[in-house]
């Protein structure tokens, strides 16, 4: 199982907005750009000391997670088929 990169909570009675994108919102080919370039970062870090080498992949995990939003946020990849307004319609009504 993969692992996510997404911070989990589970405390309590909590409401929990899920988000998700369909499989053509972002092209693969984004999407291995992508991890390539943090896996390059990633293997740039020479840093001995492991408590100080975890706190920046953690940043670097999050700046990437932010690249992510903003090729999803600002190119609109695929049939964005929620912008049918029948569509839409009909999800918003199924759920």
């Amino acid at each position: 199982m993969k692992k996510s990169l997404l911070p989990h909570f589970y405390e309590g009675h909590y409401c929990f907005f899920i988000t998700f994108r369909l499989a053509d919102s972002l092209p693969q080919s984004v999407i291995v750009k992508l991890k390539e370039k943090f896996q390059f970062e990633i293997e740039k870090i020479n840093i001995p000391d492991e408590t100080q080498r975890k706190i920046i992949v953690e940043d670097l995990k999050s700046q990437f997670f932010q690249k992510y939003d903003y090729q999803l946020d600002s190119k609109p990849y695929g049939e964005c088929v929620l912008r049918n307004r029948e569509l839409l319609k009909y999800y918003m009504i199924k759920y």
